[in-house]
């Protein structure tokens, strides 16, 4: 019986992990994504008003 309760409680333990992780790791990638726009844009921005 306790082996059962053992083995949900880690398929359940590695389901949220496994989902917290996922979480994480797209959110990490939304901020690159928008540090590097944000990056190419004031770059864009500086090399224009150097152009002007």
């Amino acid at each position: 019986m306790s082996e059962i309760i053992m083995l949900v409680v880690l398929i359940v333990g590695g389901l949220l992990l496994f989902r917290i992780m996922g979480t994480i790791i797209r959110f990490v990638i939304t901020a690159g994504l928008l540090v590097v726009i944000y990056m190419v844009f004031t770059e864009s921005t500086s090399a224009a008003n150097l152009l002007l």
